[in-house]
């Protein structure tokens, strides 16, 4: 049999082209759900543990000014956008959503767990009445609590604020 008459086979990289529908009302498809969101923000956690454990066996063991909790909730922006892009493929399967987040989508959504992480972080180290004390275990616990609830709380309002600022509304036909 010739290679011009063998019957083709899939190719294993191709994607088959997703329709999804747009929201009523709206030109761009629905946010993800609760679910999904809640899902990401866990796949983004579950990436800080890891990373920010290798940090610290890399580097902290030997530095006596560094705790594993102020490795772990010490996150910067760029790493959260990171995660972000990196979970989310993983964290569409485990909720499965319907479609994939876009790129910006994904980015927002890292940002918005990203804002109110900080401030949920930043509230807490205050509340402790001194500053930012690594070896102070019950602030570390408190700042720990905080981020995991400040990173959580983010992914369950992303849905809502994208909706109101970011999908655009279909003009109204009189």
């Amino acid at each position: 049999m010739s290679r011009r008459n063998r019957p083709q086979r899939p190719s294993l990289l191709r994607r088959s082209e997703e329709r999804i529908e747009n929201e009523p009302g709206y030109a761009t498809p629905a946010p993800w759900s609760l679910r999904g969101m809640l899902t990401l923000a866990l796949m983004i956690i579950l990436l800080q543990v890891v990373v920010g454990s290798i940090a610290w066996a890399a580097a902290g063991r030997g530095d006596k000014t560094i705790t594993y909790v102020s490795v772990l909730i010490s996150v910067d922006p760029v790493r959260v956008m990171i995660y972000a892009l990196v979970a989310m493929p993983f964290a569409r399967r485990l909720a499965q959503e319907r479609r994939s987040m876009r790129a910006l989508e994904t980015l927002s959504a890292g940002a918005m767990m990203y804002i109110v992480y900080f401030l949920s972080v930043s509230i807490a180290v205050s509340m402790s009445q001194h500053a930012y004390d690594p070896h102070d275990g019950r602030q570390m616990a408190g700042a720990g609590a905080a981020a995991l609830l400040g990173t959580l709380a983010g992914a369950a309002v992303f849905p809502v604020v994208y909706r109101r600022f970011w999908m655009p509304r279909l003009g109204r036909r009189p």
